[in-house]
This record gives C-alpha cells, structure tokens and sequence, in this order.
C-alpha cells in the first residue's frame, strides 16, 4: 500500500470515450467550481496539476490514504457528471468505468507526468499553445502562480427554491470558488521567479515538439472554435486503447519496488 501522501495521476474517460466534456465557457467554470469545493470538502487532498480534456481529464494531486482520494474522486467525479450531463442533455452512466489512480515515484517521474498532462490540447494538435485550451486547464495557474476561479452552484437550496418558487433564477444560488494549486515536492524549494522559468521551459518545448511534428505531418491545430463546436455526443473515429501502469517511476529499481509491494498488498 502506498506510503501517505504519495503522489498520484488520476485519470477518467468518458463513456463510450465521447466528447461529454467538450469545453464552453460555462462548462470550464462549473468544472473549476466542482473541482475546487472538493478541494474544499477534502483539505488534506493537494491538487499539483490537471487537465480536462473533451473525453477525459488527469489530475496529479496526493493524499494522506485511499479513503480519502475515494472520497475526492466521488465527489468530482458525481457533481461533475451531473453538472456536464445538464449542459449536453446527456442521461445515464457519464463514466466508463472508477478512475484509474497510477503512483508517481521520484523527481524525474513527476516532472514527466507534468509535462504530459500540461501537454493536453497541443499534443492532439487541437491548439497551438497549452494556455489557449478552452476546457479546465492548469498552465495559467502555473505561469502566473494566481489560483482559478469556478463557479458552484449550490443545487440543494435550488431545489429547494424551485419548490416554492416557479424557476428561481440559478445566478442567486451560484457562488464563485477559487482552485489553488500546490507545487510539486521537487520544485518546492524553488523561488516563485525559477519555478516561473521551470513551467515555462516545460511549456515551451511541448510547444515546439507539437509545432515540428505538425510541420512534419503537413497538419493545423484544429483551432478553439472548431473544438468548442464539437457535438458531445461524438466520439474520436479512431480510439487508441493501451494498459494503465500501476506506477510511473523514475527509475527501473523504484518500478520494481512499486510492483513488489503492490504485489504483497494484494
């Protein structure tokens, strides 16, 4: 069993692998308010990075056992399909199937998962640069070092207020809820200007890599109107399916060291 507060990358599909998520506006900022009151719910959840993508989202965050990133994940992932399936009247099961929680071992390992999931929007070569992705996304945040602002909408009260009042306006029962994000354990000790440079190299290459390969290929970025015009409903027409590690390490010996002990846990 993992050790408290290891790291971890979370990762959830839709289902069917359709675009449930697909970003708007509204949607961004309902999923920031539904990420950050978890966060709120669960104080002891420290939440590194993230990405929402039209089918599926990663985050990159630890906590002190599984009870309590069970207790994260349920929440985000129930008040977050309840949210998407109203925008894209969508009913019945949202998710494929549980997140899929994969340990993140050593420095190098942590670096490379926050390259990965920062690298979500351009490395499909549906925009050009990390900050233009119009879905919940963590590069401003950690650019700027400013935490993001959702929105929470309170649906009990609503309920509540629906009962008694005919359609009450759902801006009275919205608040605005505020993500912020913590470093990672190796950039910790950096100074708030080098920790700056560090995520802005980072971005940079996912930037030039995506920008060569498109070149290459003869390929556009699809573009942020052409990615919020997808329908929901849709799926990719070619879907790419691979085994979930149980661990991302930095090192061969720490892989193995993961599996031994997942091994005499189970």
């Amino acid at each position: 069993m993992p050790e408290p507060h290891t790291l971890f990358e979370v990762t959830c599909r839709c289902m069917q692998q359709r675009f449930l998520l697909r970003p708007s506006k509204r949607l961004t900022a309902l999923t920031l308010g539904v990420l950050g009151m978890a966060m709120q719910h669960s104080p002891d959840v420290c939440v590194y990075a993230f990405a929402f993508a039209s089918n599926h989202f990663h985050i990159i965050l630890s906590a002190p056992n599984h009870q309590v990133l069970s207790k994260f994940m349920c929440f985000v992932n129930t008040h977050l399909a309840r949210e998407a399936g109203r925008l894209h009247n969508w009913h019945g099961p949202f998710w494929e199937k549980r997140y899929h929680a994969a340990v993140i071992e050593g420095p190098e390992a942590m670096l490379k998962r926050l390259a990965y999931v920062l690298a979500h929007g351009v490395k499909e070569h549906l925009v050009t640069k990390c900050t233009h992705w119009p879905g919940a996304h963590c590069a401003e945040a950690l650019l700027s070092g400013a935490p993001l602002r959702g929105v929470w909408v309170d649906r009990t009260s609503l309920y509540q207020a629906n009962r008694n009042v005919e359609r009450a306006p759902i801006r009275q029962f919205e608040q605005p809820v505020d993500v912020h994000l913590t470093r990672l354990p190796c950039l910790a000790h950096l100074s708030d200007d080098a920790h700056r440079e560090t995520i802005h190299a980072l971005i940079h290459e996912i930037q030039r890599a995506a920008e060569a390969a498109r070149l290459s290929a003869g390929k556009r970025a699809l573009g942020v109107k052409r990615v919020c015009k997808q329908d929901p409903h849709g799926r990719p027409k070619k879907v790419t399916r691979s085994p979930a590690p149980k661990c991302h390490a930095s090192s061969l010996e720490q892989w193995r060291k993961h599996i031994e002990s997942y091994q005499r846990f189970s």
